[in-house]
């Protein structure tokens, strides 16, 4: 009882405040200004657009590059984590263009990141007119 009351007086005696001021922007991006520049995105020839919503952060757009196969996936818009998400970011489009398929491995601790990605390249597959 004793070490409950020492824990209580020191836990009521605030010596330091913190003054942190809440951000209306989720890791420097606006969902709702950033929402409609899907439609801004450039497309060449053989170029896709796939999105999805199933990240971490929000919408997920990918711009694929597909001639006989996948060339190249791009991140033109992303509202994941700084952290391990940042990474998936990376990784998952290399491997889908190495395999040649959007059912790649996910990387370890940003599985809705991966599956996201691979999501979206999945979506913007389905434009290809062959």
């Amino acid at each position: 009882m004793i070490f409950g009351k020492i824990a209580g007086e020191q836990a009521a005696n605030v010596t330091d405040e913190v003054t942190d001021e809440a951000s209306d922007k989720y890791n420097g991006i606006n969902e709702l200004a950033d929402g409609d520049k899907v439609k801004d995105i450039k497309l060449d020839k053989d170029q896709y657009i796939g999105e999805s919503n199933a990240g971490i952060g929000g919408k997920l757009v990918v711009r694929v590059t597909y001639d006989n196969g996948i060339k190249n996936v791009e991140i033109v818009q992303d509202h994941e984590s700084e952290d391990v998400g940042k990474q998936a970011l990376k990784v998952i489009p290399e491997r889908i263009v190495k395999e040649n398929t959007p059912d790649v491995d996910a990387v370890s601790g940003a599985s809705a990141t991966s599956r996201a990605i691979s999501e979206a390249v999945r979506k913007a597959l389905k434009n290809v007119k062959e």
